[in-house]
């Protein structure tokens, strides 16, 4: 790209402002570069070549032409030397300068157009090489600008010298859009575009309108995109292109369900699968197409080699997924079926057993109606073997029959079933067994126990069979003793008799009665009165037994007790004597007090000691051990400064006899009441930092003591602002230990050790000549505890 300036001269005497206007615009086609001075004669224009590194020359085909213009306008000899103007041809763009020069100061104006950026102004002022130099002003493409400049601001230059505007041709930021691919597949985003950048300057920023940034736009559906570009001057052009899809390709499975019918033959079953298999096909997509077969739940590779259902009944069921190049997928399934043969229908027989002793007429017709029910049909090609034997004699055995039935569809049906008529039952005759009852039962028990022994007789078995019993009528034996032995016969028609007997023996009863052994017994207290006769219980092996009443013998003393000796004798139905039982009872007799031990009275020491646990003593009896008892505590008494609990002792025997009562008294000094300090007031001491006195005094009081005098124990000295105070604290507590309330005594004094300060003054000089003194001179002064105030200076001698 070339770069092309323009040096414009002149002078002026007077302070120069000027202002440049350049309006650069940007044609079709070429046009002129032209120079003008609106308004303006005789003035000359002037190549000159002072833009730093830039080349000086002309773009090719650009010719400098200048003609001469009008005298100055500005007063002081500007002009522009020398007098020419001219034309400029550049390639592709045209670029106009306005000069416009107005009184004493020039102002220069400029615009710039689409495609020209100015680099460089420099201008320069003063006579003859004298210069003032504005170079290096940077004006920015595609801005309008302005410049003032004073070329002589202390009047030390004559006037504008030259001035070099140094432009370069930037031709406009164009681009254009490539589509590297087209979307492979309808409704896929594979599609790429890249833009290309010319003229501007790069490097370049890219903005799609799916906001990609790059170069190239990738993974783009169908639609319409559009790009700007900005170079990095911040210019901007925009293009487009359109992303193409190719049309939807479905996908088509064709296969239709085909079922035969039943007991088809292999060969036209064969023919007809074949059929089947070569009517399911697969129709358009995008090439290549996966396929995949699933038959019966199993992938294979293809459909070739398949075999055909079985022939009694199945199907085969094939599947097909397709997939294409575009991942457009499809899927369809099929079946081929044949029908089940019909199945073989049939009534099987079961083994039964008939009931013993049926006539041989009755046997017949069971077992015909038995096998009679066994039944076969259906299925393809019935072949029914059955074998029936004649039915079993009436006197018991079997008959079975047996049955083979096949088709060819189905597996053989092999059984048998099978009639049995069993044999006449065997009598069983069941008896009681020899049984001797419990001893002493009555003769209502022995009777009921002998009718259920003859009940556990009974026949089974046998057919009409009949039981007898001999003697006809049995009777139970005496309830004293004896027995009887009974025969069961039982006869059949088919067996001998079965003849059976037992006996039912009672025994006798020989044995005494027995009194129930129990303890002596002590009766509880002293002095109990007798209770009533005991009792006790009676058993015997043959009577029901009972409570008797022992017989009193004479009331006994020995000591400090007394006892009575009871009997007990019974007499069995039978005249058997029970062993004779002896039962003492016994009880304590006492009618003598227990004695107490005397005790002292009690002081406690000490003030409002604690009561102590409650004393004890001891006590003797004539009929017991005696021991230890603590005293039972009264009310607490109070009188004055003491108080008083008295303790009382009781105690009674076992028997019942109470002892005479001990007293006991335990005396406590008892005070609960604080001393009391009498008050004083707190003390200001006069004059300031006064020496502290002795610590203050006072007395005190109490309920149950003296009182006296006691003495303030001092705090430490605290210091606020001009005081200083003491604390005194005064405390007493009385022989009960009751503190008193603290009473607290402040001392106070006046405390200052800082000295006031008095304002200073200035020296004074009388004006004039002996001039007359003077009153004395005041000032004033402060101090940190008291108001201050104004004092007069006290004269000293005249010194001279």
């Amino acid at each position: 790209m070339k770069k092309m300036y323009i040096n414009l001269r002149g002078r002026c005497s007077s302070l120069l402002m000027f202002f440049i206007v350049m309006s650069l615009s940007i044609a079709v086609s070429a046009q002129e570069i032209q120079l003008v001075a609106p308004g303006t004669t005789g003035n000359n224009f002037s190549v000159a070549n002072e833009c730093s590194s830039i080349d000086p020359s002309f773009p090719e085909g650009i010719t400098p032409a200048f003609t001469p213009g009008n005298p100055p306008l500005c007063p002081g000899g500007f002009k522009l030397d020398p007098p020419m103007s001219g034309t400029f041809q550049l390639n592709g763009g045209t670029i106009t300068i306005d000069i416009s020069l107005t009184s004493c100061g020039q102002v220069f104006s400029w615009s710039v157009s689409p495609g020209i950026e100015i680099h460089e102004i420099i201008v320069k002022g003063g006579p003859n090489a004298n210069t003032y130099d504005y170079s290096g002003l940077m004006i920015p493409p595609m801005q309008d600008g302005n410049l003032h400049a004073p070329l002589n601001p202390n009047g030390m230059y004559a006037g504008l010298s030259h001035m070099n505007f140094c432009y370069t041709y930037v031709p406009p930021l164009e681009c254009s859009v490539m589509i590297d691919h087209h979307v492979t597949c309808y409704g896929g985003n594979d599609g790429q575009a890249t833009v290309t950048a010319v003229n501007g300057t790069p490097p370049y920023s890219y903005l799609w309108s799916d906001g990609q940034t790059t170069q190239t736009a990738t993974n783009l559906a169908a639609g319409y995109y559009s790009v700007v570009v900005t170079d990095v001057n911040g210019k901007t052009t925009e293009c487009s292109a359109t992303i193409e899809q190719p049309e939807f390709k479905p996908i088509y499975v064709n296969a239709e369900d085909q079922m035969a019918g039943p007991c088809i033959s292999a060969e036209d079953l064969d023919m007809a699968f074949h059929n089947w298999i070569q009517s399911i096909t697969v129709t358009g997509g995008t090439p290549p197409l996966t396929i995949t077969y699933m038959v019966n739940g199993m992938v294979v590779e293809n459909l070739s080699g398949l075999t055909a259902p079985d022939a009694c009944g199945g199907s085969v069921i094939v599947e097909v997924d397709v997939i294409d190049a575009c991942e457009v997928t499809a899927e369809g399934s099929a079946s081929f079926a044949v029908a089940e043969a019909p199945p073989m229908v049939f009534t099987l027989i079961e083994n039964i057993q008939a009931e013993a002793c049926l006539s041989q007429a009755e046997v017949d017709a069971a077992y015909a109606a038995w096998h009679e029910a066994l039944s076969f049909s259906g299925g393809c090609g019935l072949n029914p073997v059955i074998t029936i034997p004649p039915a079993p004699d009436f006197c018991g055995g079997s008959a079975t029959v047996n049955w083979n039935v096949s088709s060819d569809c189905e597996d053989p049906i092999i059984g048998s079933a099978t009639f049995f008529l069993p044999d006449a039952p065997d009598v069983e005759l069941i008896t009681p067994s020899n049984l001797t009852t419990d001893a002493c039962m009555d003769q209502t028990d022995i009777d009921a126990a002998f009718a259920l022994w003859l009940a556990e007789a009974s026949v089974t078995g046998g057919c009409n069979a009949m039981l007898s019993i001999n003697p006809l009528n049995p009777v139970a034996p005496d309830a004293c003793g004896g027995e009887i032995t009974v025969t069961w016969t039982v006869t059949s028609a088919c067996e001998e008799d079965v003849v059976n007997s037992a006996t039912f023996t009672v025994p006798y009863d020989d044995e005494a009665p027995v009194i129930a052994e129990f303890n002596d017994i002590m009766l509880e207290g002293c002095n109990t009165p007798w209770p009533d006769a005991p009792t006790t219980t009676w058993t015997d092996n043959c009577s029901d037994g009972g409570t008797i009443t022992g017989v009193a013998g004479e009331v006994m003393t020995d000591g400090c007790y007394q006892y009575i000796d009871y009997a007990f004798n019974v007499t069995d139905d039978c005249g058997n004597d029970a062993e004779e039982v002896i039962v003492r009872v016994t009880r304590m007799y006492d009618e003598t007090p227990p004695v107490i031990a005397e005790l002292d009275d009690i002081m406690l020491e000490g003030c409002n000691t604690p009561w102590p646990d409650a004393p004890t003593t001891t006590w003797t009896d004539n009929c017991s051990d005696g021991g230890t008892i603590t005293g039972v505590a009264g009310e607490v008494m109070t009188d004055g400064c003491y108080q008083t609990l008295v303790y009382t002792f009781n105690v009674t025997d076992d028997c019942g006899n109470e002892a005479e009562e001990v007293y006991v008294t335990v005396n406590r000094m008892y005070d609960v009441t604080a001393a009391e300090i009498a008050e004083l007031d707190d003390i200001m001491l006069e004059g300031c930092n006064t020496q502290w006195p002795d610590a203050p005094t006072t007395t005190w009081t109490d309920n149950c003591s003296e009182g006296g005098t006691i003495t303030g124990v001092a705090g430490e000295v605290m210091t606020d602002g001009c005081y200083q105070y003491i604390d005194y604290a005064f405390n007493v507590t009385d022989d009960c230990g009751n503190a008193a309330e603290e009473v607290v005594v402040r001392v106070t004094r006046m405390y200052d050790v800082t000295a006031p300060e008095i304002a200073e003054l200035d020296d004074i000089m009388l004006e004039g000549c002996n001039t007359p003194w003077p009153d004395a001179p005041t000032t004033t002064w402060t101090d940190n505890c008291s108001e201050g105030g104004t004092i007069t200076g006290v004269a000293g001698e005249v010194m001279t």
